[in-house]
């Protein structure tokens, strides 16, 4: 665990990259480092130990300096396996994974989907509270719907996926508030729409300045962990791990950046 997490803060994106890293320049620190391919089985197994350190780590991100802890962006962000014509034929780990569409980058692909409630911190990357993980094809407001729930005293900045009239009554009652820009409302008069256009386009204005925060998280995470790109991953275990100790590591980034 401590070698492939090194190697992914160090920049490097895949197993076999970690492991060609790690016995270059830290042979002499782990003398007994298996070949590749044990050393990828082992990383497999050790799938549990990994998700109870990113539980740990988002425990301890709870303490970061200068999180509003009362404002909070939620977003989902794809994680593919295949795309294009490959995602319909692909079935690697299929008993995770499945066919979705991305809105925000217009792709259909075969993966998984990274649903993520984050703090919000003024003029800096928001930090994460808790990830939901999910075949592609589930959508974002039932993957996080549970997550509401548990919450009080909250505002949430979101998109327009998670409009729920009824979720809106009920979380109400716990003051969580879910703000989202405006969504036309069906059947009202052009007339109306006109007069009210003013002050709706700048009420959707302020909350897509705020959700620019969860944006320039996903894109950080692209940037620095290569998340999006999961299309060598060839097992369930495998797809897991590769998400898992990707977030873990951003995390740790969190502490000492």
């Amino acid at each position: 665990m401590a070698t492939y997490l090194w190697g992914l803060i160090q920049g490097q994106r895949t197993v076999k990259a970690v492991y060609s890293f790690i016995k270059t320049y830290y042979l002499p620190f782990f003398p007994k480092l298996p070949g590749y391919a044990e050393y990828n089985r082992h990383l497999n197994l050790l799938l549990p130990a990994f998700r109870l350190l990113l539980e740990q780590l988002l425990r301890k991100a709870e303490d970061l300096p200068f999180l509003e802890k009362d404002i909070s962006i939620v977003d989902s962000f794809p994680i593919v396996v295949a795309q294009g014509k490959r995602s319909s034929r692909a079935k690697v780990a299929g008993e995770c994974c499945a066919k979705g569409y991305c809105a925000s980058k217009d792709m259909h692909y075969y993966g998984l989907k990274l649903h993520s409630l984050n703090f919000r911190r003024e003029n800096a990357i928001p930090v994460p509270e808790t990830f939901q993980i999910t075949a592609a094809n589930v959508h974002d407001l039932p993957a996080m719907k549970e997550v509401f729930r548990a919450l009080d005293n909250r505002l949430i900045f979101a998109d327009k996926a998670y409009l729920d009239s009824e979720l809106k009554e009920e979380l109400t009652q716990k003051n969580v508030w879910i703000l989202t820009p405006y969504k036309k409302v069906k059947g009202e008069a052009e007339a109306v729409s006109q007069f009210l256009r003013a002050g709706r386009d700048l009420w959707s204005s302020a909350v897509s300045s705020v959700r620019q925060g969860i944006e320039s998280f996903f894109n950080w995470l692209g940037e620095h962990f290569d998340l999006q790109h999961a299309s060598k991953v060839r097992s369930s275990a495998g797809l897991y791990v590769f998400v898992l100790a990707r977030l873990s590591a951003a995390i740790w980034i969190f502490f000492y950046s």
